[in-house]
């Protein structure tokens, strides 16, 4: 968590839009959003869809 931490807090020193990936659980994305890790990706969030499948998962 510490290595997180740090990368996070140098890319908010940069201004760089910074995308957290692998998220593999809800407890990772929390976590990270707690540092103010704002963008992820990863199975946590949602698995794999195609486009037309987002709105509906959008909307839930």
């Amino acid at each position: 968590m510490a290595i997180a931490e740090s990368v996070i807090y140098m890319d908010s020193r940069f201004e760089r839009p910074m995308l957290a990936e692998c998220m593999e659980a809800l407890e990772h994305v929390r976590a990270l959003m707690a540092f103010r890790c704002e963008l992820a990706q990863g199975y946590g969030i949602a698995r794999p869809m195609p486009a037309g499948a987002l709105p509906v998962w959008l909307g839930h």
